[in-house]
């Protein structure tokens, strides 16, 4: 108190209950609890209450809560915090509420709560599932509520791109030039470039007309519009609305509808993307060949949606006796890519194959939209046959029993001059003939060591000449003798032969012509001429 008898305005201001510092505002997610606190000092037996500051409604006094909401409530630290509870906070809860102090000149503060909505999907403004066909054109909506505004976030299910294209206008700015050339200005009322609006994104310039006057546009020197379509690939793509151009099959799947805004969870919606066409077969196999006896599996893929009527036919479609049902001698399978797949593989296996079996098989596809086949064609493969070695000649038969080797020709000029040596056999008198048997018997004593060291195993055949049954020797395995051992075998064969005709009195074969029986018969006389003349000079006592 001062001299004068009044109080001091610093002692009133500390005396009284004031506010040590404003509330904080709040920002809560949809569900959680609010607190709102406030300090104030000196309270003394003055009274604190909370209200709603929009529509001034009690909530509490001092410690006592007033309003009947259950989810209110309010605290105190015994000492200067007084707090305010809302439990479960929903979005009706945002807003402002003030703390007073019932004083003669009530004291108040506001302290505002901000309720933070998750995101949330309006299924009824939103696209659910859509079907078209292909080539047209289909609009996705997604539309979300949330607190802040949800963002909008398209993607692919399968994790693939999405084609968007994006349709353009363009026209070259030369209408201007032309303009100035002349040294006019275009007026609003032509049409002209004044008269819309340029926006450039890039390489691509979309021109937006208010009037559409291209004649006379072309005529100041602009260009006729033109409508053009860019495609780009896209791992997500942000907004409502997604459109979609010119579908194709490669484009139906489903698309999520991500909605987001940093208070989760974020929600999504599916919006599967149905694109009909007619169906397409292909085969990767036109045609087959087939062994007797074995199993045979034929493949088609297919690419239909809907889904097609998969079979098979044997020969011409026309004939319907001719479609394939599942038997011992058939079996038919199909695979499909997935639900939201558009491709089918479709097999059949044709058992135990037979020649009856050739034939052309069709795999048919057929739904609302139209029908297509794939033709296979199946041809018998003969079954591959031992190939025989170089040395390992086919014979030739002359029509006689006699069997002609044919001998290799790599030694030719040592043939030859053996083929001569077996003429001067046949040519010379008896002399000759034990000179030829002393040869003959030499070489085969020196093949006979050969085959015995080769370990080779002989059989005996015999080969007729004039009716006699001559038994000769040859290789059970010609495959396992090296090429010079079996032309030497076939050589001393030859030479054999040639010594038994001449011990025999002649040369006789089966498959000789007449010629050679005549040349024989003469080569024979000549020799023994001379020995019957000799012997018939010496009985009469004339010996020559």
């Amino acid at each position: 108190m001062l001299s004068d008898g009044s109080i001091s305005s610093s002692a009133v201001t500390t005396a009284g209950p004031h506010f040590s510092e404003s509330i904080r505002n709040v920002t809560i997610p949809l569900g959680r609890e609010a607190v709102l606190s406030c300090v104030i000092n000196n309270l003394a037996e003055y009274k604190v209450g909370w209200l709603r500051a929009d529509d001034q409604t009690i909530l509490s006094l001092h410690r006592r809560v007033v309003t009947h909401n259950p989810r209110v409530s309010v605290t105190h630290d015994e000492s200067r915090t007084w707090n305010l509870h809302i439990r479960q906070v929903k979005e009706s809860d945002q807003g402002c509420y003030m703390c007073q102090i019932n004083t003669a000149i009530m004291k108040k503060q506001l302290g505002c709560i901000q309720v933070q909505v998750p995101p949330d999907i309006v299924d009824d403004r939103s696209t659910s599932d859509v079907t078209v066909n292909e080539g047209d054109n289909v609009t996705l909506t997604c539309t979300a509520t949330g607190k802040p505004a949800p963002r909008i976030v398209w993607r692919r299910e399968d994790g693939q791109k999405i084609v968007v294209f994006r349709p353009t206008a363009t026209a070259s700015a030369s209408g201007s030039s032309h303009s100035n050339l002349h040294g006019t200005k275009p007026s609003s009322s032509t049409g002209t470039v004044s008269n819309a609006t340029i926006s450039s994104t890039g390489d691509l310039v979309a021109v937006t007309a208010l009037g559409s006057h291209h004649q006379h546009q072309h005529h100041q020197g602009i260009s006729a519009t033109t409508t053009r379509e860019r495609s780009k690939e896209v791992e997500a793509y942000h907004g409502e609305t997604l459109r979609l151009y010119r579908v194709t099959r490669q484009m139906m799947a489903a698309y999520m509808c991500i909605a987001s805004n940093d208070v989760p969870p974020a929600v999504s919606k599916r919006v599967p993307l149905n694109v009909n066409f007619p169906p397409l077969v292909t085969s990767s196999m036109n045609v087959v060949g087939a062994l007797l006896g074995t199993d045979v599996r034929l493949t088609c893929n297919v690419e239909s949606h809907p889904p097609s009527i998969n079979y098979w036919m044997k020969g011409r479609q026309q004939d319907q006796h001719n479609t394939i049902l599942p038997s011992a001698k058939y079996s038919i399978d199909g695979e499909r890519g997935g639900s939201t797949s558009y491709k089918t593989s479709m097999s059949l296996t044709i058992h135990n194959f037979q020649s009856q079996d050739k034939s052309a098989y069709i795999c048919v596809a057929a739904n609302s939209l139209g029908t297509a086949e794939a033709s296979i064609q199946i041809y018998e493969v003969a079954r591959a046959t031992a190939v025989p070695t170089p040395t390992n000649r086919p014979t030739t038969s002359t029509g006689s029993n006699r069997e002609d080797f044919v001998i290799e020709n790599d030694d030719e000029d040592e043939e030859n001059e053996e083929e001569k040596d077996d003429e001067s056999i046949v040519y010379r008198g008896g002399d000759a003939h034990q000179s030829a048997k002393g040869r003959l018997s030499k070489d085969r004593g020196k093949e006979k060591s050969q085959n015995i060291y080769a370990g080779k195993k002989k059989h005996s055949r015999h080969q007729k000449h004039d009716g006699l049954n001559i038994p000769t020797e040859t290789s059970s395995s010609s495959m396992s003798m090296s090429p010079s051992e079996q032309q030497r075998e076939r050589k001393q064969e030859q030479r054999d032969e040639t010594a038994n005709q001449i011990r025999g009195g002649g040369v006789s074969s089966g498959s000789s012509s007449s010629f050679e029986k005549f040349q024989s018969f003469i080569q024979h006389w000549i020799i023994i001429f001379p020995f019957i003349l000799n012997v018939m000079l010496s009985l009469n006592g004339e010996a020559l």
